[in-house]
């Protein structure tokens, strides 16, 4: 896991200093990544699965910084977490705040 988390690390830190010098790419992949959360919050509305009081746009907000590199990051590098556990986290607390 380590290889992988120092290079995106790296290109993550790149794309905030100098958004030119990756060429884009962490832009295209961010706005790809914001598309899955837009899909995956209306697929929670449409099944009735959102808490009463969480919007969509809520929703999506969350999912948003929970489902962020950053966040994977500050529990696997900050915290020790193994991929699976950072994820099996992330899933847990996205679903607590969120799902009835």
């Amino acid at each position: 896991m380590r290889p992988d988390r120092d290079v995106y690390r790296v290109l993550f830190s790149m794309a905030q200093i100098d958004p030119e010098s990756v060429g884009g790419a962490i832009d295209r992949k961010e706005q790809n990544r914001l598309g899955g959360m837009a899909h995956l919050a209306r697929r929670l509305a449409d099944d009735g699965a959102l808490r009463e009081d969480v919007t969509e746009e809520q929703a999506v907000d969350v999912l948003w910084m929970l489902c962020s590199f950053e966040s994977f990051d500050l529990l696997a590098t900050g915290r020790g977490f193994s991929v699976d556990e950072a994820s099996e986290a992330i899933a847990t607390i996205a679903e607590r705040s969120l799902c009835r």
